[in-house]
């Protein structure tokens, strides 16, 4: 399949869009129904920070017959290894991100090698739910890559979309002022923008000034 490669976005449009993917852990449960804990971003500041340099650097040399995969791993307090892997690719306006394995915990080398040389292969079942938003949607079973077994989720991100939503948030207001009744934001709205807000500065990719002005003028629309 061709894609439409290459792609070249900033690192700070890359930060912003793997800021936006969300996790839901679920725990055993001894009823029915699985408990699940909170959502949250499903990747560290500091993997976010490496991966959008990489995948700057990266989509700008790939061509319509190449995608990227990715491994990350960290080293727990406890010593313990967890490793994510996956791959992404673009097909007109849409990124697709594959999450074949996340923070799975490692012991064995032969498990450890086997996640580096096949990325895209889950080693196990996945213990989480991708939380969809307004931008995303799971097409495990529909999508691109459903032919292949044990892939994970596939997740697709209407990305174009995003980024624009999220300059608007981040761009400095000229006049902070209580809005009207007919352009309140409902409050599920304005829970994601400042989340978006806050990771923007945590970032660097907007000054201090520019977070307190846009979230006050963020919180007179609520």
């Amino acid at each position: 399949m061709r894609f439409s490669h290459p792609v070249r976005l900033s690192s700070a449009e890359w930060a912003g869009i793997l800021s936006s993917v969300r996790i839901q852990s679920r725990k055993d449960s001894f009823i029915f129904t699985p408990a699940k804990e909170p959502p949250t971003e499903a990747f560290a500041p500091e993997e976010i920070a490496y991966l959008s340099r990489t995948l700057s650097e990266t989509f700008a040399k790939t061509v319509p017959e190449q995608w990227v995969v990715f491994g990350l791993s960290r080293v727990l307090p406890s010593g313990l290894n967890e490793i994510t892997t996956g791959g992404l690719f673009v097909v007109d306006a849409r990124l697709h991100l594959i999450l074949a394995n996340y923070r799975h915990s490692v012991t064995k080398p032969s498990v450890r090698e086997q996640m580096w040389n096949e990325p895209l292969r889950s080693v196990s079942a996945p213990f989480y739910e991708v939380v969809q938003g307004d931008y995303h949607r799971v097409v495990q079973e529909q999508g691109i890559l459903s032919r292949l077994r044990n892939t994970g989720p596939e997740i697709v991100i209407e990305y174009q979309v995003l980024l624009n939503a999220q300059a608007n948030v981040a761009a400095p207001a000229e006049k902070p002022s209580l809005a009207p009744e007919s352009s309140r934001i409902p409050p599920a709205t304005v829970e994601e923008h400042l989340r978006t807000l806050k990771r923007l500065r945590e970032l660097d990719l907007i000054t201090e000034e520019e977070y307190r002005l846009k979230k006050k003028e963020i919180l007179d629309r609520f």
